[in-house]
């Protein structure tokens, strides 16, 4: 085989997987690793493989993200964390408050609770959360 015909076979197979992907349509969830920082260090939790430095996402990206969800599917289950501990996070309930505000109806957060209080839990109820794990 000619390298010309392998390279248009390996051309055929990825137009072939790009569509497959856009017929699967819009995401059903969608992780926004808001913040990465933790106060913890579990020795199940893969963070510690993390290759970037933690962080905290800027706004404005978070609002292009929901923006963009809120245009394509407001029912997909959006968890606002992925590394990091979202109690540590002090404007997460603007960004809850946001995501709703644009018509998210599906809006998750893990935590491992210790800083978790009843105020944090207060502000994250009023400003629109759906489920806390």
């Amino acid at each position: 085989m000619k390298k010309t015909e392998v390279m248009f076979e390996n051309r055929v197979e990825v137009i072939s997987r790009l569509e497959d992907f856009h017929r699967a349509g819009f995401p059903g969830m969608i992780p926004i690793d808001n913040i990465s920082h933790c106060n913890l260090r579990c020795s199940m939790c893969s963070r510690s493989q993390m290759k970037r430095k933690p962080g905290i996402m800027e706004m404005g990206l978070f609002k292009r993200i929901v923006d963009e969800v809120s245009e394509e599917q407001k029912d997909t289950k959006v968890w606002l964390n992925f590394f990091g501990e979202p109690t540590l996070l002090q404007d997460m309930p603007e960004r809850i408050s946001y995501a709703k505000s644009k018509g998210l109806t599906n809006l998750s957060i893990n935590t491992n609770a210790n800083l978790l209080t009843a105020e944090i839990s207060e502000q994250y109820i009023k400003a629109g959360l759906n489920y806390l794990y």
